[in-house]
């Protein structure tokens, strides 16, 4: 048994003053009456939008009003007053004798189909509300994130580019007993390495200690991390270059490349540990707990070619991000373990992305004559979070939760999921049986999957296509699935050295926090070239390597130009739909349902009110 009732709120303001808030404010709502259509095919639906990773509730098919609920939707549609009032339609069904509310939307009459003469009114679409109405119905509203306070940070771009390399200094394996001490070598702030193809001078700016225990038995590797300047012209820089011959073909005219010892670092310092005590693992005896020492903590002075920047313009993205979702509200309801986490829960690294900034490009380029409009809206912030696979969801506390692809493909946690199977199962449900028939989605997995910022320059930057290979990928029309942004960037180098690059857009960087409310871009490799860059973390290439591992569009594929298994892909065997009687409880499209075939991922489902037929379409990977 259900039941209709129409909510109203609220009425028109007697000062003139509208407040789009009260659209969304259940506790103003009252009841107004009780309406009884003629309905015979309404069914509730769970569907995604587009690459939104929640689902919502909607409901489909259609009803009719007539008699007395026509004279009074009638009444509505011919008064200017009523018609500016906010209505909502609950329907509810009596279960076990109490009522339960099933589903709600905004009632309007505008979407009604009118037969004035017989006196009936259909209504075969209704607007959901839900947690993301008001979000969704506001997206595109802009904000100045001038409002929000700035931050000093500082950064330091080379007009050079840098070359790596990597060597063991040394190894050991040693049989050990516990407790023990395990005894490693000093290592000199001297160091350098000699490459033997050009006789060029590598300096060594990082020297890693790694130690992992096998058994019984300690396996430990010193590993020296070295860089050089480099640049692609044709006249010598300058003393201490040395010509290497014809830069590589997409380098542009430039036929000569010139290297140099690097000069960035003048003064490394390491704190040479000299042993790691390791302890027995209680829970597992005769098993060791493995360690691992970076040596990181390097003074670096700026020699020439370096420029030292200072900004006191920057943004805190996660008061961006607050203020894009909730406004003056800020910064309550949002939370993200992704950007606010010491530890990154994807990587299991020390998160680099956990303290980013956003900077207005005329703020980045001209310090003398500070921004005043910065104007960004929700459907901005969307794309710039899924650049690094991030999506939203507001649970069930009403708390915007913007999380990796990770959290999601684990059912909304970072922690794989464990047996008890706690999703819907029908493997032994007869009505589930009767189609053993499957497909693979329709050029589901383009050949190609790109990530595109509004300005790069650099190859880390510009980074590689993931590409997909054999029968499986689509090698026809859409072939291409590409994210990108319209006025994101994040080559901090290149933007601030090209004076031609405009002052529309935002750039942003990941920092560290040097202490004294100042924070400081991160430079490190780019997992493309090797080479030392600013703002690395944030490169496309490096966003790959780190964040694009979850969530690939087949198993197997091409990232940074070397083949990768990914952790987890996307499912792309569907199962024909299917109906099973469903009198469960609200269903819920997040966990998967077992069926004979494995554990399928919901794409869609549709719930019939009247007959309790839940249809289902699932997919599996391949």
């Amino acid at each position: 048994m259900y039941k209709f009732e129409i909510h109203r709120n609220p009425n028109i303001s007697t000062d003139g003053k509208f407040v789009d808030q009260d659209r969304y404010d259940s506790s103003g709502y009252v009841y107004e009456r009780t309406i009884n259509p003629i309905w015979d095919e309404l069914a509730l639906e769970w569907k995604k939008d587009g690459e939104r990773a929640f689902f919502r509730k909607n409901i489909s098919g259609n009803f009719t009003l007539i008699d007395a609920d026509f004279d009074w939707a009638n009444s509505i549609r011919t008064s200017a007053e009523e018609r500016n009032k906010y209505r909502i339609l609950i329907i509810s069904e009596k279960q076990d004798g109490v009522w339960t509310e099933v589903w709600r939307g905004f009632f309007s009459i505008i979407v009604g189909e009118w037969n004035l003469s017989k006196c009936f009114v259909v209504f075969s679409e209704l607007i959901v509300w839900d947690v993301y109405t008001k979000y969704l119905e506001n997206i595109e509203e802009e904000r100045n994130f001038i409002d929000i306070s700035p931050y000093p940070i500082t950064y330091e771009i080379s007009n050079y580019a840098f070359e790596t390399k990597s060597v063991v200094l040394a190894t050991d394996t040693t049989i050990i007993s516990a407790p023990c001490a395990f005894t490693l070598p000093l290592i000199s702030s001297d160091d350098y390495f000699i490459d033997e193809a050009d006789n060029i001078k590598y300096t060594l700016y990082q020297r890693r200690i790694n130690a992992t225990v096998l058994g019984s038995t300690v396996v430990w590797n010193v590993t020296g991390y070295y860089r050089r300047d480099y640049v692609c012209q044709v006249d010598n820089p300058g003393a201490g270059w040395a010509d290497l011959g014809v830069c590589p073909p997409d380098s542009g005219n430039e036929t000569h490349k010139w290297v140099r010892n690097y000069l960035g670092l003048s003064s490394p310092v390491y704190h040479n540990y000299t042993s790691i005590v390791f302890v027995p693992n209680t829970s597992a005896p005769g098993e060791f707990i493995s360690c691992e020492v970076i040596n990181d903590d390097i003074v670096e002075s700026l020699a020439p070619g370096f420029e030292d920047y200072d900004n006191e313009r920057a943004r805190d993205f996660w008061a961006v991000i607050n203020y894009a979702i909730h406004g003056t509200t800020y910064p309550f309801s949002t939370r993200s373990d992704f950007l606010s986490n010491a530890t990154n829960p994807v990587t299991g690294e020390a998160n680099e992305v956990n303290l980013m900034f956003v900077i207005q490009f005329s703020d980045l380029q001209d310090t003398s004559d500070p921004a005043t409009k910065a104007l960004y809206s929700f459907v901005d912030l969307e794309s710039w979070l899924l650049m690094l696979n991030l999506y939203w969801i507001v649970d069930d506390d009403g708390v915007v939760r913007i999380e990796h692809k990770k959290y999601f493909d684990y059912g909304l946690s970072y922690t794989a999921p464990t047996d008890p199977f706690d999703g819907l199962d029908v493997s032994n449900n007869v009505e589930a049986k009767n189609t053993s028939v499957f497909s693979f989605k329709s050029k589901s997995i383009p050949r190609i999957q790109e990530l595109k910022m509004f300005y790069e320059s650099g190859d880390d930057f510009y980074g590689t296509p993931i590409l997909y290979t054999g029968s499986m990928a689509n090698w026809g029309d859409e072939n291409k699935f590409t994210r990108s942004t319209s006025n994101m960037a994040t080559d901090l180098r290149g933007a601030v050295l090209n004076e031609n690059v405009g002052k529309d857009g935002f750039m942003l960087v990941a920092t560290s926090h040097l202490g004294g409310g100042v924070y400081s871009v991160i430079s490190g490799a780019g997992a493309l070239t090797g080479g030392i860059i600013a703002n690395s973390p944030l490169s496309v290439a490096n966003i790959e390597d780190k964040f694009y591992r979850w969530g690939g569009l087949a198993s197997i594929g091409v990232m940074n130009k070397t083949f990768i298994t990914f952790d987890s892909s996307e499912n792309n065997f569907e199962q024909e739909t299917f109906s099973i009687a469903y009198c469960g409880d609200d269903f819920n499209p997040y966990k998967l349902v077992r069926t004979e075939y494995g554990d399928g991922k919901v794409e869609s489902a549709v719930l019939a009110l009247k007959d309790k037929k839940l249809t289902l379409t699932l997919s599996y990977g391949a």
